[in-house]
């Protein structure tokens, strides 16, 4: 991973107007690709003592401004990923078979269509009976 990586061929190092920079995305597409570089980019601080706390940090800063209900989803993504890699530690602590992360969809669906209720529906809930 270098420089090629985020900077565009035109630009300078010292100028610090790399592609992330620049980068303006509009589409779920485009905020993919701008998911990935930012993770690539910071994923090489990983092993940092420091890298915990400045991702708690970052993920503070960047949910101030969010509704509520988006923090609490983003909430509930975490910690159903922490659950899962202490599963994951305990388990190869005891020397199991070899088990796999899942990236579950959270966050990255921002902005998709709302199904929460669809499987309450599923079910005969009828929101108007909560009512009543």
């Amino acid at each position: 991973m270098g420089a090629d990586t985020f900077l565009e061929p035109e630009n300078d190092l010292s100028a610090g107007t790399g592609k992330l920079d620049s980068f303006e995305p509009t589409t779920v597409e485009k905020f993919d690709e701008f998911r990935k570089l930012l993770t690539e980019k910071l994923m090489k601080y990983e092993k940092s003592e420091f890298y915990p706390g400045f991702l708690n940090s970052l993920f503070q800063d960047l949910s101030l401004h969010l509704p509520a209900e988006d923090v609490r989803k983003f909430g509930a993504t975490l910690t159903t990923l922490a659950g899962e890699k202490a599963k994951h530690e305990k388990e190869k602590a005891k020397g199991k078979a070899k088990v796999t992360l899942k990236k579950k969809a959270g966050i990255a669906g921002a902005g998709k269509k709302d199904d929460s209720m669809a499987t309450y529906d599923d079910y005969g809930h009828d929101a108007v009976d909560d009512f009543f």
